[in-house]
């Protein structure tokens, strides 16, 4: 039987088919969201090389954009990695725009979600909005130390009263506890101070903030978050 012309074209069209779903994604490029890797958070020093990884690959292909899920064993964590992972990618002189950091949510451990996808593309990953209202939570929570000063690599981040005020506005159900570290109560006094009209300045309300001292030659400030019943009983 002679193939007649209308089947020489279906053949073709069939052929190129086959041809075109057997090469592989890197001739094409990437179209959708793909995971690299995701891995519990160990230490500051490991995720610094972890998130090189995907720095690496953005890298070598301009094309893409990257995305890291933060998942934390509580509410602050992710706030705080999102502002480590930040100076890294900064310190790495990467553009920030080619990094998007996403809140995956609250976990029995922290970890995190290496993704890339086209520049463009929407980003269709499972995520949460970034909020500062904590939910289902009742033990205390570091927020940040004066101490934190680093704020490249390992040294967390500088720390931010904005950062501290946004999650005292976000929670009534919450207070502010302030640790003062220093050598005698006239320099305590003088810090307390000097935190009082800072805070007031964020429109966060004296009443909202306790102050406690610690004799220390180290001088330092820890700034917590306390729920309001938890010394109630």
């Amino acid at each position: 039987m002679v193939p007649t012309n209308f089947m020489r074209l279906i053949l073709a069209i069939w052929g190129l088919l086959l041809g075109f779903a057997c090469f592989p994604e890197s001739a094409w490029g990437q179209s959708e969201p793909k995971l690299l890797d995701a891995q519990e958070f160990v230490n500051c020093e490991w995720q610094r090389g972890y998130i090189d990884i995907l720095l690496s690959e953005l890298s070598d292909d301009p094309k893409l954009k990257g995305v890291i899920v933060i998942y934390g064993r509580n509410p602050i964590f992710p706030h705080q990695n999102r502002f480590t992972i930040r100076n890294h990618i900064q310190f790495r002189g990467v553009d920030p725009s080619k990094v998007e950091l996403l809140f995956g949510g609250i976990q029995e451990k922290s970890r995190l979600e290496l993704w890339t996808m086209p520049i463009g593309a929407n980003t269709n990953v499972k995520h949460r909005e970034w909020t500062y209202q904590i939910t289902k939570w009742d033990q205390p929570l570091l927020v940040h130390a004066e101490s934190w000063t680093d704020g490249i690599g390992c040294g967390w981040y500088v720390p931010d009263r904005d950062f501290y005020a946004s999650f005292l506005k976000s929670n009534d159900d919450f207070k502010g506890r302030l640790i003062v570290r220093d050598r005698s109560t006239t320099q305590f006094n003088k810090v307390r101070s000097r935190l009082n009209k800072e805070l007031r300045r964020l429109n966060v309300a004296g009443s909202r903030v306790e102050f406690g001292y610690i004799k220390d030659s180290r001088a330092d400030v820890e700034y917590w978050l306390i729920p309001k019943n938890y010394f109630s009983d």
